[in-house]
């Protein structure tokens, strides 16, 4: 039976098999009747019902034969299988005839999801396949049936009707109930004095007059490419870019408004129009936003003849219209005040116009760039040869930095040179080392089924230089199985064991390690690199680093070499024109050259687009990448839909999300399943698939992604992001314990605070273990945003107040205990605590108040504090608060002078000290505190030979530890109290240390303090230059955190160095700006040490009176602070001062009974000099010591 579908339709029999026909000799089975039926019914519309028997007979070709204008028939067998009882799966749009059972049951499961099926003829080649279903999605949209694509698709591929079998509903237009965002411009037209024309003409002429108005706007309107609305009287609205997206929608938008002004003389009529442009919300085949209501007001506020152009759409034009400044200053506007920038409308430049285009380009190659892809491989070269190398690619997004390092990859490939690849991911930014790790599964081929016992046998022979690191091997498997959790213990050490990795994957040979998108990379991963930059030396590794440009720098380290990425020349982008549009007429290319600005992704889809094209081409391309983008998605057709689903999931997916995900019951996701095909984003390159173990795809490039994001309805979206925060939960949990922050990304998009919260703070806590401190506090940061929106009680007040406290934690870190930013969320802690009865949370707040008031130099206020917390704790109850109330109080007492406290306390601390009393997310280790200022009280004592015996207890605990923090400042300590006592190469070593590890860690305060005794042991080692730019660094960073503690002591230091380099003056600044500190704070421990210097500038200054008095000064407070560490010094300046006048005997006498009291100071060069001092002053002789000492001037 043929019919239209509806009810008009013509059965006819005939004997079967077929007979020959004699007169031809060929075999027909289409009766007569059918024939000629097929002039009288509708023509799209048109389904042949056949048994199933039938299907494999090729009617369409016989239909050719008898009708050869017809459009292809649609098939509709009448006893398919019953296919209920199967699971109902997505179904393509068009697929390759088997010629078997599997054809009726998939045009049976079509049927049942109501979807047509269109099955190519099984000797059609791939390729033309693909170019088949391509054009046909291109095609069936508009007011084209499925018919007639299908039938326009077949002409320009030159295929016969016959080619492929349409089942389903050919009549079957494309129904887009689009709701989403798309960008939009708008005209507002409005006749000019339409009441006095009205009472001119009278009311049947200006009807008639009014008629032909409405369809001149109409014409011109749909002639540039937009959409009208339908009249109200004398105003009329238009719209470029919806319902679809239109290429240069805002030049075609002012042509239109320019043919409308200049183009009604002959109506003898003149109009007024406001023009605007933006993001408009799209439902119900109508845009909203505020651009309609702008261009109406701009509108309103035109002069007859005039077309005022808001700033948002002369941004989107480019040379082809005239545009002036109003030039009457700020507009202002009902709703919108003070518009700045609104242009006039003055004319038209000429555009080329073109012939028709034709069939579709070939893929590009790789165009341009010869001279960066050189400079690589020269890099690579000398990397093979032992030399490190680093390159940063730079440029704009677009501009092909990912393409460059693509196709870099693959010569090494080719050459089987080993190639390591890392991607950012815009958002696993606050995910500590997710580009590594992911890059790292890659490389290794590990997927959530890899076997841990066999992975580790691979990573031992893989990297056997972490066999001999006791429990790397297994530490790392499970870091790397997304199957497991990260290691129980050793989190610290993820940074070590990484860097180790990376050690031993370049020990083998020449490796190159490729870092996309570093934009996006999270700090932990950017700070690794840093690390594998400064302690890889000279090996064999190239490292290729591309990022964006308006990102800023991320890497900037000495030594790069810095790949400006430009745009395509004109002869390149010409070439690449050539490749992929070799059929586009030469002016259409030159104008898509011109417009694209050497920009490789804007040139590449606007050939794409334009090739895939039968109408007439007028030479214009899209005027902005949002257009174009825009564009790229409404030629997708019906996998629109898909493409936006799948944005959801983010630039990168695996499949895994992606199948659980298009099993989801919910209407987007419907329509996405029933419209799109996976394969035909493929096919079209929206999508790429992901190399790796784990199948995966990713969008061709981040742009393309943003703008299939951006256009979803934002209801669609919130569902879709619940629903894939859901299927994370259920089918990968493992990645939802190990970033947990891509959960709360989707939970907030879903605008499901609550769950979001949970998850955003279980990503901060991740973090603070990991000792990823930016990434903490960004994180901490979410959540605290989503607790507004959460109905409060006791759970989600404890949870705030503890986010408070890990921001807090991790300022401390990057910013130092006196940092604003640090006090801020104390407070803020402390607001939150004000309603729970548990005493503990405000006890460790007041804690960490009066560290910042000890840092900001309120030694007082820390004092009240401190004793505060020291009387409500007790070791039996909270022994942990205990030690760090007690360690708190001893260290202001440290600074205020009132040592024998103050060292009772810190004894007391580390007798009660445990390893399980450590915090492994706390700031710093109050053991390496206490042992820390111990030994610095210990040295001021004279007992240096304790004081070094807890220099290596400090040491030996940081590596226990494994607490970054922590051992910058056991390190710090180390290279201090060394120097002190002389030892400045060991000293030396610990110095360097301490500033990397503070620089990998961004531990700005403490770093601060490292460059400071770096640079005077610089000093000491004759490195003058150098020894000023550290400490000059490292007092700036100090004091620039808003510290005031000690930095007194390090002025002090500073002025020591400038005497002995006999710069008085620059001696006696330090040294007056540093009693000045000391007195204002209270901070007096140092201040024996800041008079005896201040003698020593007297005396270099030639005041030897001041300067002796100045010195028995410093002696009698040494003296009376009972540190006779120090006042060995002041004796050791002032006896050379004596002696210097001959007072010999005076000179020793005191030396004598100092040293006599001195048993456990013989570590120190202080008493080594002392005594060959004692010894020449007892003989009457002046002792010359080959060093310089710091006990005598210059």
């Amino acid at each position: 039976m043929l019919s239209d579908g509806l009810w008009s339709s013509d059965v006819a029999e005939a004997a079967w098999p077929p007979a020959t026909t004699s007169a031809t000799g060929s075999v027909t089975a289409l009766p007569g009747s059918t024939v000629l039926a097929l002039s009288r019914l509708a023509p799209a519309k048109l389904r042949l019902q056949l048994a199933t028997a039938l299907d494999a007979w090729p009617w369409e070709r016989e239909l050719a034969v008898a009708a050869p204008d017809v459009l292809p028939v649609a098939r509709y067998l009448t006893d398919l299988p019953d296919v209920s009882h199967l699971a109902v799966k997505p179904v393509p749009l068009l697929a390759a005839a088997s010629g078997t059972l599997a054809d009726l049951s998939l045009v049976q499961m079509a049927r049942r999801q109501h979807r047509p099926l269109v099955l190519a003829d099984s000797s059609m080649p791939a390729a033309q396949r693909v170019a088949l279903e391509r054009g046909l999605r291109s095609h069936w949209r508009d007011s084209l049936l499925l018919s007639q694509a299908l039938a326009r698709t077949l002409r320009q591929l030159d295929l016969p009707l016959h080619a492929c079998r349409l089942y389903g509903d050919g009549g079957l237009p494309f129904v887009d109930t689009e709701q989403g965002w798309r960008p939009v411009t708008v005209l507002s037209i409005d006749l000019v004095s339409s009441t006095r024309l009205l009472h001119a003409l009278g009311a049947e002429a200006y009807s008639l007059r009014l008629q032909a108005y409405h369809e001149r706007c109409r014409e011109v309107v749909l002639r540039n490419q937009g959409s009208p609305e339908v009249p109200q009287g004398d105003g009329l609205m238009a719209y470029f870019g919806f319902p679809l997206a239109v290429e240069d929608a805002a030049a075609h938008a002012l042509t239109a408004a320019w043919q409308l002004s200049c183009g009604l003389t002959d109506l003898d009529l003149e109009v007024r129009i406001g023009v605007a442009s933006g993001q408009m919300a799209v439902n119900a085949h109508q845009a909203f936003g505020p651009e309609v209501h702008l261009a109406a007001r701009l509108c309103a506020a035109a002069r007859p003849g005039q077309i005022l152009v808001a700033p948002s759409t002369r941004d989107r034009v480019g040379s082809g219209v005239l545009l002036e400044p109003r030039g009457d200053g700020p507009l202002t506007l009902k709703d919108f005040d003070n518009l700045e920038a609104v242009h006039e409308l003055r004319g038209l430049r000429p555009a080329a116009v073109g012939p028709a285009a034709g069939t579709a380009g070939g893929s590009s190659g790789f165009v341009g760039r010869r001279v960066e892809i050189n400079r690589l491989r020269e890099a690579w070269s000398t990397a093979c040869a032992g030399q490190l190398q680093w390159c940063v690619v730079h440029g704009d997004a677009g501009i092909g930095k990912s393409r460059l390092l693509f196709e870099f990859a693959g010569e090494l490939r080719a050459q089987r040179s080993r190639c390591l690849e890392w991607t950012g991911q815009v958002h696993a930014g606050s995910s500590p080392f997710a580009a590594v790790i992911d890059g790292l599964r890659r490389h290794l081929a590990i997927n959530p089924d890899t076997d841990i016992g066999r992975l580790q046998h691979r990573l031992a022979d893989l990297l056997p230089s972490l066999r001999r690191q006791d429990g790397a091997l297994g530490d790392l498997a499970r870091l790397l199985l997304p199957s497991l959790n990260e290691p129980a213990t050793g989190s610290a050490r993820w940074s070590e064991l990484l860097l180790a990795c990376l050690h031993a994957l370049i020990e083998p040979g020449p490796l190159c390690l490729l870092v996309d998108d570093a934009h996006w990379l999270d700090a932990s991963s950017i700070e690794l690199l840093r690390r594998l930059r400064d302690t890889c030396g000279e090996r064999a590794l190239l490292v290729v680093v591309g990022e964006r440009t308006e990102r800023g720098h991320l890497l900037t380290l000495p030594g790069r070499t810095t790949l400006e990425l430009q745009g395509l020349s004109a002869a390149e982008a010409a070439e690449l024109a050539g490749q992929l549009g070799a059929a586009l007429p030469e002016p259409v290319r030159r104008r898509i050259i011109e417009r694209a600005e050497g920009v490789p992704l804007f040139l590449e889809e606007s050939v794409r687009m334009l090739n895939h094209r039968d109408r007439e081409v007028d030479g214009d391309v899209p005027a902005t990448l949002e257009d174009l983008l825009m564009v790229r998605l409404d030629e997708l057709g019906p996998d629109r839909v898909l493409a936006q689903l799948v944005s959801v999931l983010g630039r990168e997916f695996s499949s895994v999300h992606l199948d659980a995900l298009l099993e989801q019951s919910d209407p987007f996701v419907e329509r996405a399943r029933q419209q799109g095909s996976v394969g035909s984003l493929l096919d079209s390159g929206m999508l790429q698939p992901l190399d790796g173990p784990q199948p995966g795809l990713r969008f061709k490039h981040a742009l393309l992604r943003d703008a299939a994001y951006g256009s979803i309805w934002t209801d669609d979206r919130k569902r879709v992001h619940g629903l894939c925060a859901d299927l994370i939960e259920r089918c990968t949990p493992e990645l939802g314990r190990q970033r947990p922050e891509l959960l709360a990304h989707h939970f907030q998009a879903a605008g499901r605070a609550e769950q979001a919260r949970r998850a955003w703070l279980a990503a901060a806590k991740l973090a603070a273990a990991r000792f990823a401190h930016q990434e903490t506090v960004e994180l901490a940061q979410r959540a605290l945003v989503l607790h507004g929106q959460v109905p409060e009680d006791a759970e989600r007040t404890f949870s705030a107040m503890d986010l408070h406290l890990l921001v807090a934690s991790a300022q401390i870190a990057l910013q130092g205990y006196s940092s604003l930013q640090v006090e801020a969320a104390y407070l803020a802690a402390e607001r939150a605590s004000r309603t729970l009865t548990d005493s503990t949370p405000a006890l460790r707040i007041r804690l960490g108040l009066e560290a910042c008031c000890v840092m900001r130099g309120d030694l007082a206020r820390a004092a009240e504090l401190a004793e505060a917390c020291v009387a409500a704790t007790d070791w039996t109850q909270d022994a942990r608060l205990a030690l760090q109330s007690r360690w708190a109080l001893a260290n202001v007492q440290f600074h205020q002078g009132d040592w024998a406290p103050s060292l009772a306390g810190l004894d007391e601390c580390l007798a009660h000290y445990q390893f399980d009393l450590h915090r492994r997310s706390g700031v710093q280790d109050p053991a390496v505190m206490c042992l820390g200022y111990s030994s610095w009280t210990l040295f001021e004592l004279g007992q240096a030979d304790e004081a070094l015996r807890r220099i290596e207890r400090i040491l030996s605990l940081s590596e226990t530890l494994q607490h970054p923090f922590s051992s910058g400042i056991a390190l710090s300590f180390a290279a201090s109290l060394k120097r002190l006592c002389g030892d400045v190469e060991g000293a030396w070593r610990h110095a360097q240390e301490a500033v990397q590890v503070c620089e990998r860690g961004g531990f700005k305060v403490w770093l601060a303090h490292a460059w400071m005794v770096r640079g005077q042991l610089r000093s000491d080692r004759g490195d003058v230059r150098g020894g000023d730019e550290d400490m000059e660094r490292g007092y700036a960073g100090w004091a620039g955190s808003g510290a005031r503690i000690s930095c007194a002591t390090y002025l002090v230091t500073r002025a020591e160095i400038r005497l002995r380099q006999g710069r008085t003056a620059h001696a006696g600044a330090d040294l007056e700006q540093a009693w000045q500190i000391s007195e204002q704070i209270g901070e007096h421990y140092y201040q024996a040490e800041l008079l005896r210097l201040q003698g020593l500038r007297d005396w270099q200054a030639g005041e030897r009176i001041r300067a002796e008095q100045t010195l028995n000064r410093a002696l009698d407070l040494a003296h009376h602070q009972r540190k006779p560490g120090l006042a060995l010094r002041c004796a050791l300046s002032l006896g050379a001062l004596q002696a210097s006048q001959g007072q010999w005997r005076i000179a020793a006498q005191r030396l004598s009974t100092l040293l006599s009291r001195l048993h456990q100071h013989g570590s120190s060069r202080d008493d080594r000099w002392a005594r060959q001092a004692l010894s020449c002053w007892e003989s009457g002789r002046t002792f010359a010591s080959a060093e310089a000492t710091p006990w005598e001037p210059a």
